[in-house]
């Protein structure tokens, strides 16, 4: 939208000149006030595109990262418990 902005703005004022000044040296100097804002412009466009490329590509991560997270927990809460000893335990055979 910024991009386009600047376009219909360029537009209006190199129609908007005098007619002693050319439309060439109106759209040179509007370009070069204009220039930086232009840059900002695509870069703001380049980065917003990064990141929905980002975003769409890692979908699927949050819930493969949770998956795995879960797997971790419960395996460190197997290894943290102790074992029982199954010799000090009854059975019921024994009378």
């Amino acid at each position: 939208l910024l991009g386009l902005a600047l376009a219909i703005g360029r537009h209006f004022t190199v129609a908007d000149l005098p007619a002693e000044l050319s439309g060439a040296a109106g759209g040179a100097i509007y370009d070069a006030l204009t220039a930086t804002l232009r840059k900002v412009a695509w870069l703001l466009l380049g980065v917003g595109l990064t990141v929905a490329a980002l975003a769409w590509l890692t979908r699927y991560a949050r819930p493969v990262r949770e998956f795995l997270l879960l797997r971790l927990l419960r395996e460190r809460r197997a290894s943290a418990t102790p074992a029982a000893d199954r010799a000090q335990q009854p059975t019921r055979a024994q009378v």
